[in-house]
């Protein structure tokens, strides 16, 4: 029943107006027409009524913060706008602030990417290696796991940069978890270097203990000859004991010169800057020159030459891991992230 006062062509215009901005998804007009509507019929229209503004209450403040170029701020407040009423004027802020924005959900995309390419139990792989003789290093899953971790290591390095090319001002309070997790993948690709560099390490730790033992046991070896053998044969009758260390360091020696090359993060076929000393220091182990007789002389100082590689390495396992990684992990540390994440991908 109209209430007095209202006629019914008033009644039928605001009718019509109501229609028509609901046909075009139109906030604003749509509160307008609902004023009048829930005046002559508040029992029909008052709750509607109460729906609208409170969805043009969000725009408007959406609006505000899209003015003061705080597109997160806007983007959440015209969600939260279109999710009472699916209206035009959101979805425009919703596209604008979404734009500016996108680049956390290709981040966030792109940090599940790498975290499919390594093995689940990355640490443990890592650490088992300590226990595995050099020469039965699997050299092509070696391989494939470096290539895993370039490839992730990489990956992890174009997320921060979509990161990095958001305006930190633009973010309001969501800026300081934004840090904290650009931090997170940071900390998680110097892990993945490091892992690299703890395998070339801990190959080149195993391979040199070899070498030391080797040199000590070559340098008795060629004492006792030169202590029996005249100086013509005494090349001729180390070779037998020189070319015995070869082919016990055979395996070492491929271990050494694949390692090199994968350990390089350019993915060109060249060595690793540590390598040329290294040949050096093997080649005076196993490859003796003249005089023979300086030979066994010589073997305190190739032993300080391989001191260096003769330190065991060390890794911990990253407490960042768990953060960037674990799909549960991640929620807990950065919720408002995976918020606007959702919602960037409802919205796209």
């Amino acid at each position: 029943m109209l209430l007095i006062g209202c006629t019914p062509n008033e009644f039928t215009a605001a009718k019509r107006s109501y229609e028509q901005a609901k046909s075009t998804q139109q906030l604003i007009p749509l509160t307008v027409s609902l004023k009048q509507l829930a005046h002559f019929k508040p029992e029909l229209y008052l709750a509607e009524l109460t729906t609208a503004n409170s969805a043009n209450i969000k725009f408007q403040l959406a609006k505000k913060y899209l003015e003061q170029k705080n597109y997160y701020q806007a983007f959440m407040s015209s969600h939260d706008s279109n999710l009472m009423i699916d209206s035009v004027e959101s979805k425009h802020i919703l596209k604008e602030a979404g734009r500016v924005l996108l680049p956390f959900a290709k981040a966030y995309a792109n940090i599940k990417k790498s975290s499919k390419l390594l093995p689940s139990s990355l640490f443990n792989l890592l650490i088992d290696h300590q226990s595995i003789p050099a020469d039965k290093w699997n050299l092509i899953e070696l391989n494939h796991l470096f290539a895993q971790l370039n490839e992730s290591r990489n990956i992890l390095i174009i997320s921060i940069n979509e990161i990095n090319s958001i305006d930190m001002s633009s973010l309001g309070s969501l800026s300081e978890q934004v840090v904290s997790w650009k931090s997170d993948i940071s900390n998680q690709v110097q892990y993945y270097q490091q892992a690299q560099e703890y395998l070339s390490e801990l190959a080149r730790f195993k391979c040199a203990s070899a070498l030391n033992v080797s040199n000590l046991k070559l340098a008795e070896q060629t004492s006792s000859i030169l202590l029996v053998f005249r100086s013509k044969k005494i090349k001729k009758a180390i070779k037998p004991f020189f070319n015995q260390a070869k082919i016990e360091y055979a395996a070492c020696k491929q271990l050494i010169e694949n390692i090199s090359l994968v350990s390089t993060f350019s993915g060109y076929k060249i060595h690793s800057s540590w390598f040329p000393n290294w040949r050096k220091v093997e080649s005076s182990i196993l490859e003796p020159v003249e005089p023979i007789s300086a030979y066994p002389l010589q073997v305190k100082q190739r032993g300080q030459q391989l001191q260096s590689y003769l330190i065991e390495p060390e890794i911990s396992k990253p407490t960042a891991l768990e953060n960037i990684h674990d799909v549960n992990g991640f929620s807990s540390h950065y919720g408002s992230i995976v918020n606007l994440i959702d919602k960037l991908k409802v919205h796209r």
